[in-house]
């Protein structure tokens, strides 16, 4: 009784067809440009070199018995090995491995300046610190203006497994609404606009505004203001009247969103987007045109210079450390909060990418800008 023979692996066979195949397009590839006879010549013998080829890694990996032979010279092999041992060191080569860095800020409406000049620093951080062995991609995406938007953009943004940091959004309440969701995310994590004097970048929304009350209520001490106003505070937690450690400021503090309530002799500190600024800073100046004004967010873009009429004292205070002098003169068409998402960067590098601790030698101080009436600015000493 005898079996039927079985059938050749068809895996095999199709995969020394395509390799004959692949072989045979790269070789008229390859020398295009030659004469059209030598060019003709050539493509017939290698056509043959190859089929031949073809024929026998079929038999290779088959066990078939070939009907056919194709007798090569010596130089004809020489040339087909070549082609072959070209196809296989361009298929060998090492890929490097993929990582992602997000960055969550706006790229369209009011604050899309402000989101390119933080894309071009995050660029320029990765430039400079990417290691040759791995592939960094940053990945930018649009949070508009409202919290619910920054949301979304964070939660898509995460379901990339290539992800290894985020930096951003820029705006409290949409810090804030996004925090959720990186609590039960490893993705390593940091906001360019809260600074903690002492360790640099924090997530804790109330340590920065410590800070930023603190230091703003002694400048306005020095100049001679006898109570700071707090004004445009919008997220919901913390609750600015529920602030025990505001009674241990050098001057008075207290909170009020309508300027009918300031006086001459204070100071007020808005700590809303610019663009609200914009009403509030006009009515104010009718009755106060000399009082002491204070942005807290985005002091740097040109929204309120903009919508506003600048008069009078205006001033915006930022944390930097000791590099920003040089970076800034390096690269004086990028602001300092540009800064604050380079140095963010190369942190997120650091600890996400390169696996290193980042370094907290940095210095970081309070730096107060006036804002001129063309939205230009500069540091007041």
């Amino acid at each position: 009784m005898f079996l039927p023979r079985p059938w050749p692996s068809m895996s095999r066979t199709c995969c020394a067809m395509a390799i004959a195949s692949k072989l045979v397009s790269v070789a008229k590839f390859t020398f295009h440009r030659e004469g059209r006879r030598e060019r003709e010549g050539f493509s017939l013998v290698m056509r043959r070199a190859l089929r031949g080829l073809g024929s026998s890694l079929a038999h290779f990996a088959t066990g078939t018995r070939l009907k056919q032979y194709t007798f090569l010279t010596r130089r004809q092999w020489r040339r087909c090995i070549f082609v072959l041992c070209c196809l296989l060191l361009t298929a060998c080569q090492s890929v490097r491995p993929v990582s992602k860095i997000g960055l969550l800020a706006s790229f369209e409406g009011l604050h899309r300046r402000d989101g390119y000049y933080a894309l071009e620093a995050m660029r320029l951080a990765l430039t400079e610190l990417t290691p040759a062995t791995v592939a960094v991609i940053p990945l930018a995406i649009d949070v508009g203006d409202n919290p619910a938007q920054a949301q979304r953009a964070a939660a898509k943004l995460l379901l990339d497994r290539s992800l290894d940091a985020l930096i951003g959004p820029y705006q409290p309440e949409q810090i804030q609404a996004i925090q959720p969701l990186l609590a039960t995310n490893d993705v390593f994590w940091l906001a360019p606009t809260f600074i903690n004097q002492e360790q640099g970048f924090t997530p804790d929304i109330k340590v920065w505004l410590r800070a930023l009350i603190t230091t703003v209520a002694e400048e306005a001490d020095q100049q001679g203001g006898e109570r700071l106003v707090l004004a445009g505070w919008r997220p919901a937690e913390p609750t600015l009247g529920k602030l025990d450690w505001l009674e241990t400021m050098t001057i008075p503090i207290t909170v009020a969103d309508d300027p009918a309530a300031v006086h001459a002799t204070d100071a007020v500190l808005w700590l809303g987007a610019p663009e609200d600024a914009v009403a509030y800073f006009t009515v104010l100046r009718q009755t106060q045109p000399a009082l002491p004004f204070w942005l807290a967010f985005q002091g740097d873009s040109l929204i309120f210079a903009e919508r506003a009429t600048v008069t009078g004292p205006v001033y915006w205070t930022i944390w930097l450390d000791e590099g920003y002098a040089q970076w800034s003169q390096q690269h004086p068409s990028l602001p300092p909060s540009a800064y604050l998402t380079y140095q963010a960067t190369k942190q997120a590098l650091k600890t996400s990418v390169i696996k290193q601790s980042a370094s907290t030698s940095l210095s970081w101080r309070a730096h107060t800008f006036t804002i001129k009436e063309d939205g230009t600015l500069e540091e007041k000493r």
